[in-house]
C-alpha cells in the first residue's frame, strides 16, 4: 500500500468522432451515451497506486452520476463524495486510475478472491470488447487491493427494462456468470493520499492486458478501436447509530445495484493514436 501526497494534473479536452457502429444495443441508443476518447501513451505506468506526472496526459472524468431507484427518477451528477478516473492504453495492455474522495474508507480484510466486495468500498469496471451485450467482465477492485473479477455470458439477444436493465426473466433463465474466469495478467495496487497527515483519498492503479479483454474478440493487441465500458464506485457510509448506506456512482447512470445487468448501458471507449 503506498502512502504519498496527491500530484496536480493537466486537464485534457476530448474530442473525437466515434467510427466503430455496434449492433444488439437498439434499446439504448448510442448517440446517448457518453463517449471518452482515450490516448495511447508511450511510457508504460508503473503500477504502484502513486499518481505520477505520466498520468498528467490521461483525461480526466470527474462527473458521475447517482444510481436511480426508479426507472422514471433521473439521476444527477454527484459532487460529494468526489472522483476522479483516467485511462491511458498501449498496444499491450489497458491502464486505469481510480482517486477516490472519501475521509472514511470502509473495507473488510477478511475478504477473499471473488467475494462480494461492493458491500464495502469498491472501484470497478465493465468491458463489452464486442459491443454487443452478449458478453462482458466486471471486475472490481477494494481499497487494500482485494480484487473480484468475472465474465457474464448471454446466449440470447438482450432484452431490456425501461429502466435500461435486462428483464428478471433473462437473468433468471439465460444470463450465466463466471466467477472462476481469472483477468490473466492483470496488475492492481492501492494507494491513499495524505493531508496533513490524515488519509483524504484512496486510489486504485490497474494494468489490464489486452489479451485478455480482447480474447472474445479474437484480438491479442490493442489497436484504434471502440469498446463498451461502464465505470462504477460504491462508497459506503455509516451514521451514528451503525446504519450502512452504499452510495453507488456511475460513469453512465444505471438502476441502483444493477450495473452487471446492464449490457446495454455502458458508455463508448475509444483508444486513439494522438501522435498519428
Amino acid at each position: 500500500m503506498i502512502m504519498r501526497y496527491f500530484l496536480p494534473i493537466q486537464r485534457i479536452c476530448r474530442a473525437g468522432v466515434l467510427v466503430l457502429i455496434f449492433s444488439g444495443c437498439a434499446s439504448t441508443p448510442l448517440h446517448t451515451l457518453p463517449e471518452w476518447n482515450v490516448p495511447m501513451t508511450e511510457q508504460v505506468p508503473v503500477i504502484d497506486g502513486s499518481l505520477d506526472d505520466l498520468w498528467a496526459q490521461a483525461p480526466l472524468i470527474e462527473g458521475l452520476s447517482t444510481a436511480s431507484d426508479h426507472p422514471e427518477t433521473p439521476s444527477a451528477l454527484v459532487t460529494t463524495p468526489a472522483t476522479e478516473i483516467r485511462l491511458l492504453w498501449d498496444t499491450n495492455a489497458l491502464y486505469v486510475f481510480f482517486t477516490c474522495w472519501d475521509d472514511r474508507i470502509d473495507y473488510n480484510e477478511t475478504l477473499e478472491r471473488d467475494d462480494n466486495l461492493f458491500k464495502h468500498d469498491v472501484c470497478e469496471l465493465f468491458i463489452d470488447p464486442v459491443g454487443d451485450a452478449r458478453q462482458w467482465m466486471e471486475i472490481q477492485v477494494s481499497p487494500i487491493g482485494q480484487v473480484l473479477d468475472m465474465v457474464y455470458h448471454l446466449p440470447v439477444e438482450p432484452e431490456i427494462t425501461k429502466g435500461g436493465r435486462l428483464t428478471e426473466r433473462l437473468v433468471k433463465q439465460d444470463l450465466q456468470g463466471d466467477r472462476a474466469w481469472t483477468a490473466d495478467g492483470m496488475q492492481v495496487a492501492t494507494g491513499r493520499v495524505m493531508h496533513e497527515g490524515r488519509t483524504v483519498a484512496w486510489t486504485v492503479e490497474m494494468s489490464i492486458p489486452a489479451e485478455t479483454i480482447l480474447a472474445m474478440r479474437g484480438m491479442q493487441s490493442f489497436e484504434e478501436i471502440s469498446l463498451r465500458l461502464n465505470l462504477v464506485r460504491y462508497d459506503w457510509e455509516e451514521d451514528a447509530s451503525g446504519q450502512r448506506t452504499r452510495n453507488q456512482l456511475n460513469w453512465v447512470p444505471v438502476l441502483s445495484g444493477c450495473p452487471h445487468i446492464s449490457p446495454t448501458k455502458m458508455g463508448i471507449l475509444t483508444l486513439i493514436n494522438q501522435n498519428r
